[in-house]
């Protein structure tokens, strides 16, 4: 009797309907990055608050992961400021038709069938 009285608490608590809400686990910044220069990187931690890798791809490009650091065949990906904030300006090579030709990866990785994220990007 107790199994069942388990069960059908568990199923009545699962078909409530509802939004689920997330704590923040990655906020990289690049505040305490110089002006002028490539975004800092860092191995992956549980915290994300610094990218772990930059690099790019052009037609010059041999290895399958791309380029990282970016080479000038890429582009380039500079700390600038924007709207008061330091932002990673990633700055296309004209001459460069690579589709991903720049890229900026967190490290991190998750296998999930919803995920939300919030992106304040300026294009």
């Amino acid at each position: 009797m107790r199994t069942v009285v388990a069960v059908m608490v568990t199923l009545a608590v699962l078909s409530v309907g509802g939004v689920a809400n997330a704590l923040e686990f990655m906020n990289i910044t690049f505040d305490g990055d110089s002006i002028g220069n490539a975004p800092s990187t860092a191995p992956a931690s549980p915290t994300f608050t610094t990218v772990q890798a930059i690099g790019g791809y052009a037609a010059s490009t041999i290895n399958v992961y791309g380029d990282s650091p970016p080479t000038a065949d890429s582009g380039t990906i500079k700390v600038q400021t924007v709207g008061g904030s330091n932002a990673a300006v990633m700055a296309t090579n004209p001459a460069n038709h690579e589709v991903g030709a720049l890229w900026m990866d967190t490290g991190f990785a998750m296998t999930s069938t919803q995920l939300g994220l919030k992106f304040d990007i300026d294009v």
